[in-house]
């Protein structure tokens, strides 16, 4: 039979366990409410073929290698170069930040020095203003990470 020790060490242990759980779902709640979520959170609706084209168009001013259509389905992608991986982890890194604020996630593969994004919105099955804004700040992480080639 168990001491009232162990018992006493298990109830604390799940009771720790609860207030956790708590925290991170009261954490979650403020975020929601927060201004800066309410900036990333739009209603979410597929892009035109002729807004997807302008933002296309827009999104190629911010360097040599452009965002583009991907074959086959609704979405964007580019592929970042960058001097080694620790620039690419840490453009990773700003993106993944981005990504959890936004509550929209890349599909993305590393090897080495190179980054191979594609962005599509699940939600309306295709290319919506969040895959365009997170393009804009992928942009903009990629070039404080590598000034000089974007």
């Amino acid at each position: 039979m168990a001491s009232n020790k162990v018992l006493f060490q298990l109830y604390r242990t799940i009771q720790q366990q609860q207030h956790r759980t708590a925290a991170v779902a009261s954490t979650r709640n403020l975020f929601r409410n927060s201004v800066h979520h309410r900036q990333f959170a739009t209603s979410v609706g597929a892009l035109t073929t002729d807004e997807k084209n302008k933002a296309l168009d827009s999104l190629s001013k911010n360097g040599p290698i452009a965002w583009e259509s991907v074959d086959g389905r609704d979405a964007i992608k580019k592929t970042y170069e960058f001097t080694d991986f620790a620039q690419a982890w840490t453009f990773m890194s700003k993106s993944a930040q981005l990504a959890e604020e936004m509550d929209h996630h890349p599909e993305w593969f590393n090897v080495y020095n190179r980054v191979e994004v594609t962005l599509t919105t699940h939600d309306c099955s295709g290319v919506s203003e969040k895959d365009i804004r997170m393009a804009e700040k992928m942009d903009e992480y990629a070039h404080e990470v590598l000034p000089m080639r974007r």
